[in-house]
């Protein structure tokens, strides 16, 4: 019987929480079969786990299992770990001193053909039995396979919008999915966390709300500089190994801003509000989520949806690349896929 690897996102089925913010594991997991099947999304719309599970002309297909309580696809690793060749920033960061960058591709290739390549297989499962009885879904899961190992994809409102964190260890933090499978199965998996909190720099609303109005930091400039920042990050951009994201950040607003044309007094104040604005990011957006009734339920606006596609093509990327040394090398170089603001 082979070894299987099983990835699960949490979220809630049905078309009416399809593009909310507490179902970004299901939107995970219609990603990798995206990425899996070389299929392009079309008009930014997600089709929803259910819809995809009725699909029958992909490669990879969802199949709705009843008795797992889940709508799950199995997957040879040989093909779940293909993407990676088409992805060679993936390849470029392990942590070993014998592989080389010149060499990534042809080191992925041998160890693709070693006995393991057959040995194992991966299974995406996204509970259909609502978010609090998920644990319920995923131990049936576990004793119908040899599950040797254990990912799960889950949305986290303490986390901004943006956010990725990867980790082995934590509680449930208050997430009601987090919980059942933690009754159910114990703590013994890979965590995969996704932001959903409210982001000061992909909402106008809240930016207009508690920022002072100056007419050298606007909106829009903050906004495009922080998208412009974060697709660098997505793409392992080499500056994040030694500066932090809102070091970038700030450069990059000062770039846009001409600042080298501004009077000194008015670059000094443009520093200053740019400090206070990354100070408000970090302690204002929880009071900004208590402004939205069900926060976690809403919908995703306009500028996440924007980015949600790119977030989370990196995320997949990401676990198959962590499914990946996992087998292969036996390490985990999960930190160096995080993403967070600081």
């Amino acid at each position: 019987m082979q070894k299987t690897i099983l990835i699960v996102g949490l979220g809630n089925v049905t078309d009416k929480y399809i593009e909310t913010r507490h179902n970004i594991g299901f939107l995970c997991l219609e990603s990798l079969y995206n990425i899996l099947n070389q299929r392009q999304q079309y008009n930014n719309k997600w089709l929803g786990i259910e819809k995809i599970a009725a699909l029958h002309s992909h490669k990879i297909t969802y199949r709705i299992n009843k008795k797992l309580d889940s709508i799950v696809a199995k997957i040879p690793l040989k093909e779940f770990i293909t993407p990676l060749q088409e992805s060679p920033q993936m390849l470029q960061n392990f942590q070993s001193k014998q592989y080389h960058e010149k060499t990534m591709q042809q080191n992925f290739e041998n160890l693709c053909k070693t006995k393991a390549i057959d040995s194992y297989q991966v299974i995406l499962a996204a509970p259909i039995t609502f978010m609090n009885n998920s644990g319920n879904a995923v131990k049936k899961i576990q004793d119908f396979y040899d599950v040797v190992a254990t990912i799960v994809i889950y949305d986290d409102l303490d986390t901004r919008f943006g956010a990725v964190n990867f980790r082995t260890k934590g509680g449930d933090a208050g997430h009601n999915g987090l919980k059942s499978i933690h009754k159910c199965c114990g703590k013994e998996y890979l965590r995969v966390k996704l932001g959903i909190g409210a982001n000061l720099f992909v909402n106008q609303m809240a930016f207009i709300a508690t920022q002072k109005k100056n007419p050298l930091l606007n909106f829009a400039t903050l906004n495009q500089s922080y998208r412009d920042v974060l697709l660098q990050r997505l793409h392992n951009n080499k500056q994040f190994k030694t500066q932090t994201f809102f070091r970038i950040l700030k450069q990059h607003l000062l770039d846009s801003i001409e600042s080298n044309k501004l009077q000194q007094e008015s670059q000094i104040t443009l520093n200053q509000e740019i400090d206070k604005l990354f100070k408000d990011f970090v302690s204002l957006h929880k009071t900004m989520q208590q402004e939205i009734p069900r926060y976690v339920l809403s919908d995703f606006n306009v500028l996440e949806q924007s980015l949600l596609h790119s977030l989370l093509y990196y995320t997949s990327l990401s676990v198959i690349r962590i499914v990946f040394d996992k087998i292969f090398l036996d390490k985990s170089v999960i930190d160096s896929f995080s993403i967070n603001y600081k």
